[in-house]
């Protein structure tokens, strides 16, 4: 079958992302200057590194509001490898993803440099750090699961024998004759099975709940490919291979479910 056609990222979407981001840029640099303009030779150590995450922020925001600005054409269908099988695979844009991951990092940093700093100011200072640490220490796990993998860029892989989803909380999959149904939903692209699909999660303080096991479900928002014409698309494919899963818009009674 042929692919689903792609469209162009540009007029509302595109401009809008730009604007968006710009204004959280302006505000992080209101934020910063004030922050900057207060401080003085004794102020805390706490104060200054805030003020340089926030300046780190706006910093990464602007970038990511010149790539999107930049940017044409969002991703869409193409080859790849999934487990050492080869797939088709449409995997969604990283440029929003990374810029996330990058946010993450900045805040691991101060966290645990607040820790830091607290400690070596003494027990009841410690004590008080202990807070911003934890979370500092939450997203620095964020990051390292990134890194190795078991956090993911959304994606969605169709090998010989195999649908793969990936989310921001694992990876689920299942064979292709185990699908029951494909459809879109707004702007995800939703697949229900006949039996619960094999799912590598994150650890929970990284991850939602999985409320249905026989529901996949891939956000197509950064994709170059509506999720209904991915939708038929995958239909198509699965038909071609055995299966014939329907298609629908997503007006037929939905399961209680939640994307992880």
């Amino acid at each position: 079958m042929s692919p689903p056609p792609a469209v162009r990222f540009a007029g509302r979407q595109k401009w809008g992302e730009v604007a968006a981001d710009l204004a959280l840029a302006g505000g992080g640099t209101l934020l910063a200057a004030l922050g900057a303009a207060a401080m003085t030779g004794r102020d805390p150590v706490g104060l200054l590194l805030l003020v340089a995450y926030t300046a780190y922020a706006v910093a990464a925001t602007l970038v990511l509001a010149g790539v999107v600005a930049a940017t044409r054409q969002l991703p869409t269908l193409t080859e790849g490898v999934v487990d050492q099988k080869r797939a088709v695979v449409a995997r969604s844009w990283a440029a929003p993803w990374w810029h996330t991951v990058a946010l993450d990092a900045g805040l691991a940093a101060v966290g645990i440099a607040l820790l830091g700093a607290g400690v070596g100011a003494g027990a009841d200072w410690g004590l008080v750090a202990t807070v911003p640490g934890v979370v500092g220490l939450w997203f620095l796990v964020r990051v390292v699961l990134v890194l190795v993998g078991r956090r993911r860029r959304p994606a969605l892989w169709l090998t010989d024998d195999e649908l793969v989803l990936d989310f921001p909380a694992g990876r689920a999959r299942s064979a292709r004759a185990d699908v029951a149904s494909v459809r879109s939903r707004a702007r995800r692209l939703v697949v229900d099975l006949d039996r619960d699909a094999a799912w590598e999660l994150c650890p929970r303080p990284w991850r939602s709940a999985v409320a249905d096991r026989r529901t996949l479900v891939l956000d197509c928002s950064d994709l170059g490919h509506r999720a209904d014409d991915l939708a038929a698309w995958l239909a198509g494919e699965l038909d071609g291979s055995g299966s014939a899963p329907p298609v629908s818009s997503g007006r037929r009674r939905e399961r209680n479910h939640r994307a992880p």
